[in-house]
């Protein structure tokens, strides 16, 4: 299970992340906003996801 909470409104699966841009995670081609408190976490999140995977 690789969710990460982007903002207090959904969660993002990190396997469908193409990556980051202008404070927004980029997934299938939509930018989804990160919230101010929560952008570490999901970078922290996201960067052992791809550490893991790749």
């Amino acid at each position: 299970m690789h969710f990460s909470r982007g903002n207090k409104g959904y969660l993002i699966n990190l396997e469908h992340v193409e990556g980051v841009r202008d404070k927004c995670a980029v997934v299938k081609g939509e930018s989804l906003l990160l919230s101010r408190p929560r952008i570490h976490a999901f970078m922290q999140d996201l960067t052992k996801y791809w550490s893991e995977v790749k």
